[in-house]
């Protein structure tokens, strides 16, 4: 039995079943035991899941259209958060080089050891000559001015689950069966969750879902790192009229192992990842309360076809590459691919201008 089983079935039988939250939160981001925190990375073509940056370096440089204007203005830094293999920086700091436009630093927030010493060894083999504008921050750093990103993190943030059964609303627990985990719903004990789940308003008889209470928590410690500048949120989810639609019964929580995707977050824990979609209307409330100014939401394709990706591709002339380029950008823009089901949300805090990427806004729909 593994370490991670045998800690998860101690905690079991000495506090009881655990919250969903608590579960989730575990058998992701336990040092040294979660998923997170495994020598090999989860990510790429051939591992559990691949994100944008992995897909083409045309997603980072896109994104340089849209973060040099924010530079130029602040004459400011970067901070990353979760930046996974690196990809995202080994795009995004050659474009900004390009256009003349470089951070005074790229800050990387990194929480897994694993990942800090992979994306080291990836920048000293691709941007060897930017090395010395990247540093891993602790949290401790006083705030400054410029640009914070964050990636596909807000979906892999911890989430509570609840249902609505006959007796009201109850909340998702881990249980230990003889060996065997189980997931069982009781009244609520996490705070706040009886109350986010009354707001929606009603909702159908065993309808489930989840909530991400701890998006709070982590949006403020982004924020708080902020004195002027822009946040670009980019990963996947819905306004919260269609995140919990009364159709969507099941809510959107999801494992993923070897590219393959499955509803089960009790099965091989610490061997999977668990993921829930973003309601972004709730990023946009708790921004609201943090001072922060909503200043553009819309879908992937629409942000990335605003910052010119088209005219970021090879030439033609060049077969091989155009043709691995075009077709990494259907992957990106197309509605059935990633174009549609992935936003980006531009928060932004005392700066003059509009934020690039948003003349298909769809703050409306929030």
């Amino acid at each position: 039995m593994s370490s991670l089983l045998t800690l998860l079935q101690e905690r079991i039988s000495q506090t009881g079943p655990m919250p969903f939250a608590e579960w989730m939160q575990t058998v992701l981001y336990h040092q040294p035991y979660g998923y997170y925190e495994r020598p090999r990375s989860p990510l790429g073509r051939h591992n559990d899941f691949i994100t944008a940056p992995e897909v083409s370096p045309l997603f980072g440089q896109a994104l340089a259209q849209a973060i040099a204007p924010l530079l130029a203005e602040t004459n400011g830094d970067i901070i990353e958060w979760g930046a996974g293999s690196g990809a995202l920086a080994c795009a995004l700091l050659p474009a900004l080089q390009t256009l003349n436009q470089l951070p005074t630093r790229y800050g990387i927030r990194e929480i897994s050891d694993s990942r800090r010493n992979e994306q080291r060894a990836r920048f000293a083999t691709e941007i060897p000559t930017l090395c010395d504008r990247i540093e891993w921050l602790t949290g401790t750093e006083a705030p400054s001015s410029g640009v914070r990103i964050a990636n596909e993190v807000m979906d892999a943030l911890p989430v509570s689950l609840f249902r609505i059964t006959e007796t009201g609303i109850q909340e998702g627990f881990v249980n230990d069966h003889h060996d065997q985990f189980t997931l069982e719903f009781k009244p609520p004990l996490t705070a706040g969750l009886l109350e986010h789940v009354q707001a929606l308003g009603p909702l159908p008889l065993f309808y489930q879902s989840e909530v991400a209470l701890s998006l709070p928590a982590w949006l403020a410690e982004v924020n708080d790192t902020l004195l002027s500048g822009a946040i670009w949120l980019i990963d996947y989810g819905f306004p919260r009229h269609e995140y919990y639609h009364p159709d969507r019964m099941q809510g959107t929580l999801m494992c993923h192992m070897a590219q393959h995707a499955h509803p089960d977050p009790l099965w091989m824990p610490g061997e999977q990842d668990i993921t829930a979609h973003v309601d972004f209307t709730f990023v946009a409330e708790i921004a609201d309360q943090l001072g922060l100014q909503v200043a553009g939401y819309t879908t992937q394709a629409h942000f990335l076809l605003d910052c010119g990706i088209e005219r970021l591709l090879p030439a033609p002339e060049c077969m091989v590459p155009y043709y691995e380029a075009t077709q990494a950008l259907k992957m990106l823009v197309l509605p059935h691919e990633m174009g549609e089901l992935f936003k980006v949300m531009g928060l932004s805090r005392n700066i003059s201008g509009k934020l690039m990427g948003f003349s298909q806004d769809k703050r409306a729909r929030l």
